[in-house]
């Protein structure tokens, strides 16, 4: 269903979407650092969030696709 202005529980599926993107730009770029090992020296919490990452992501293309079943 087509509308001009989003529903407001749509409102809030685009601002949930908007803020999980921000974090997962923020984990990516600290797992993507030269510093990541250094901060996280345990192998076991660096695969961790690498998994939370993947999980994140997953949930970031959800978001996305029921913002694009709004249209």
């Amino acid at each position: 269903m087509h509308r001009d202005k989003p529903q407001p529980y749509q409102q809030r599926v685009i601002a949930e979407r908007d803020e999980l993107s921000g974090k997962l730009a923020k984990l990516t770029e600290f797992i993507n650092s030269d510093r990541f090992t250094e901060i996280v020296p345990d192998e076991r919490e660096r695969d961790r969030l690498i998994l939370q990452k993947s999980i994140m992501t997953a949930y970031l293309d959800v978001l996305n696709y029921r913002i694009d079943a709004f249209k």
